[in-house]
């Protein structure tokens, strides 16, 4: 199976699209932020060389889809990205996350809030019917999205909590 082709998606004031190679220095530099990193598996900075090999690897993935979130208020300023991966099409079900608030100023603006709905229609108009996602226990952030976004808790180890969102959860 092939990548999807899927089209801009829109939010109230954010837009989302495809992970582009000229967004790789940009998103390299907003991964590697202290505040984002430290919330990685891998806090390592990444160095311009491994990024393009995982850029690589990632055009030649068919389950991993990378997003930047772009501001409509600010004339498409990217300001955000998130990935959506790890599907598994026979249970309809798929990870979420790699968010990062890049842009300092949309610290608090709900972008991924504002996205996320237009987001999930997105894959479920393509045959997904859940989002998975995992989060340190110790971001509060984090947890506090997910949960205003409706997911639900399914397990909590190894200092990790395990969350879903979809149809069945949600309804």
């Amino acid at each position: 199976m092939r990548k999807l082709d899927l089209p801009d998606t829109f939010g109230k004031f954010t837009r989302l699209r495809l992970l582009e190679k000229q967004d790789l220095e940009m998103i390299r530099a907003w991964r590697n932020k202290p505040r984002a990193r430290r919330w990685f598996n891998f806090s390592a900075p990444v160095t311009r060389e491994n990024h393009h090999i995982w850029y690589e690897n990632y055009c030649q993935s068919n389950d991993d889809y990378m997003f930047i979130l772009e501001d409509l208020e600010r004339k498409n300023l990217p300001v955000a990205v998130a990935g959506v991966y790890n599907f598994n099409w026979a249970t309809g079900s798929a990870e979420i996350g790699r968010f990062v608030v890049g842009e300092d100023s949309a610290l608090g603006t709900k972008v991924i809030n504002d996205i996320h709905p237009a987001m999930f229609k997105l894959f479920e108009q393509r045959g997904l019917a859940e989002f998975r996602a995992q989060v340190k226990e110790n971001n509060h952030l984090a947890l506090r999205m997910f949960f205003d976004l409706g997911y639900k808790l399914c397990a909590t180890e190894n200092q990790m909590v395990y969350l879903t969102y979809g149809k069945e959860v949600n309804q």
